[in-house]
């Protein structure tokens, strides 16, 4: 990316940035200053471009996207509510800190869905029965089984994701593999999902916050992004905002013995953004495979599911495709919170 000449000012140049900078930001003292190099523009140029692109909406953060389950539970959920009640429950659980995506959607019964994070396992499921409570209406839990493909990075000028390949996880998850942090590791962990200060030295700002030095800060993000406790480190994109609004969540009923197959076939198609397996509830909901497509037309889009589909003969299973269709809630997961060290 080096001597890249550019107006620091053009909008086209932000979404660049944002673009190029989804991974790999730098864990530097002066990150904005390293960034600069590449680019002909001083520091606190590219720092603005960040802050302005923090405030048209285009990103939530410049921060980590935390694997599930290393650090806490996590569980996508659902719930089928009538149509004119569906902003007020859908406000009711954006309302709560525990909720980062939380979306009305199309194409099936059950219209209502969101991510819940908590601590425990336990937290989170009490949490579900009284969110089911506010709400009245049931509530099911999808939790994850195996993930194949999630959030490396998502590129905006083709809507795939980004060229840059890491190695797929394809062993379970495991739910008791959750580590266990020190007061000053949760609350670097609390400070790092609200994504980092937008100033010449974040990491600085934010040592000073937990109490430890600047060098043991970025040591530790690296540490997480090594072991995999991070998936990635950069800016993290609001697709909505930027474009991308026909956004689908496809699910098929894959049989225990072959989703593993699909499901890792499934996760190399460019298109498809995150994929995963995830527990069915009989009766109610026997899809075990899903997969996420973000396009700006509803028609490419499922144009887009229906050729994967074809390719990988995922048709033959019971299958459905879900548009988003009002967005809640959009933010990173809060696994922590913050408390003094």
């Amino acid at each position: 990316m080096g001597g890249v000449e550019v107006d620091p000012f053009d909008a086209s140049w932000t979404l660049h940035l944002v673009n190029a900078w989804q991974r790999g930001f730098p864990l530097v003292s002066w990150p904005f200053a390293e960034i600069a190099k590449a680019y002909d523009a001083s520091e606190a140029k590219v720092r603005s471009a960040f802050c302005d692109a923090k405030a048209k909406g285009w990103i939530d953060r410049i921060g980590p996207v935390w694997a599930p389950r290393t650090v806490g539970w996590s569980t996508l959920a659902a719930a089928s509510v009538p149509a004119e009640r569906l902003h007020e429950a859908g406000s009711i659980i954006a309302h709560y800190p525990e909720i980062n995506h939380n979306y009305a959607r199309s194409g099936a019964e059950l219209n209502l869905w969101f991510v819940l994070t908590a601590p425990n396992e336990s937290a989170g499921r009490s949490l579900l029965t009284t969110l089911s409570q506010q709400i009245d209406a049931p509530i099911y839990p999808f939790p994850l089984v195996r993930e194949y493909h999630i959030d490396l990075g998502f590129d905006l000028a083709q809507g795939r994701k980004t060229s840059a390949r890491e190695r797929l996880p394809k062993t379970p998850c495991d739910r008791w593999r959750t580590q266990t942090l020190s007061g000053r590791e949760r609350q670097l962990f609390a400070l790092l999902s609200d994504g980092l200060p937008l100033v010449p030295q974040p990491y600085r700002q934010i040592a000073e916050q937990c109490g430890w030095a600047e060098s043991k800060v970025l040591q530790q993000i690296a540490h997480w992004l090594a072991e995999g406790t991070m998936r990635r480190f950069g800016a993290v994109v609001r697709h909505r905002a930027l474009g991308w609004t026909a956004n689908a969540m496809a699910v098929w009923a894959v049989p225990p013995a072959l989703v593993d197959e699909l499901g890792v076939q499934l996760a190399a198609e460019p298109e498809v953004h995150l994929c995963y397996r995830r527990e069915p509830v009989p009766e109610v909901w026997p899809y075990t495979l899903y997969a996420m497509v973000h396009g700006s037309d509803p028609t490419h889009v499922a144009q887009v599911v229906a050729a994967i589909q074809h390719r990988l003969a995922l048709d033959r299973f019971p299958h459905r495709l879900l548009f988003s269709t009002h967005c809640f809630k959009q933010t990173g997961a809060r696994y922590v919170r913050h408390r003094a060290a």
